[in-house]
């Protein structure tokens, strides 16, 4: 999944260099990224690529490794030389101007080109949570029990209530989403997800008003 997801971030890339991606953090698109920058690293392609991360814990900073910043940082914007990057601060002290900083790189270099996504145990986008209204846009959200468990932050001492995401019209508007889902952990929110019924309670069932969604998923996810 991951080789077959790098190719194909890389071939959006070839297409437009300039492209503004929005990669998720987290275990999913991990590898993919790793072999995504193995192809591009030697190139010219990733001299005008530009970035704006998807989401954040509140209350880590992108020093902590356990942060999204911090991986997208190390994994993406670091070895790619990436000059173009906006990453949540989600040690932030203002939320309201943490909010228009991010809003600002979005209105002045999107709409996002290319949106890269995982899916929650619960089915949320980004930290976009299972409720009855999504909020469009860029929000603090409160998270599920299930997401405070979530595999970035198990092994720290903190323990995350609130993240800061992009909202569902932020994702939406992305022109082409790459949706990457992998482990048996992830089948049974797949199998709803494939009732292709829309639903708040789903946020990633919103996926299929999209005109352009790939769905890679390895053998493990996908439900029997």
């Amino acid at each position: 999944m991951s080789r077959v997801a790098a190719a194909f971030i890389y071939r959006c890339i070839k297409d437009n260099p300039g492209l503004l991606m929005c990669p998720a953090s987290g275990n999913s698109p991990r590898l993919a990224y790793d072999q995504l920058v193995d192809q591009v690293r030697n190139t010219r392609l990733a001299h005008s690529l530009k970035m704006i991360a998807l989401d954040e814990w509140v209350g880590l900073s992108q020093d902590s490794p356990h942060s999204g910043g911090y991986q997208l940082r190390s994994q993406l914007a670091g070895p790619l030389g990436i000059e173009s990057a906006f990453l949540f601060d989600g040690n932030y002290t203002d939320e309201d101007a943490e909010i228009r900083r991010a809003n600002d790189y979005l209105r002045q270099n999107g709409p996002i080109d290319l949106c890269v996504l995982g899916i929650g145990t619960n089915g949320h986008l980004g930290l976009n949570e299972p409720a009855d209204f999504l909020i469009p846009e860029i929000h603090r959200a409160g998270l599920a029990e299930s997401t405070r468990g979530h595999l970035m932050v198990a092994g720290s001492a903190f323990k995350p209530e609130y993240g800061i995401t992009l909202g569902m019209k932020d994702i939406l508007a992305s022109k082409k989403i790459l949706l990457l889902v992998n482990g048996a952990h992830k089948r049974a929110v797949m199998a709803d997800f494939f009732h292709r019924k829309i639903s708040t309670r789903l946020p990633a069932s919103f996926l299929w008003l999209h005109p352009d969604v790939t769905c890679f998923c390895d053998r493990e996810a996908v439900p029997g």
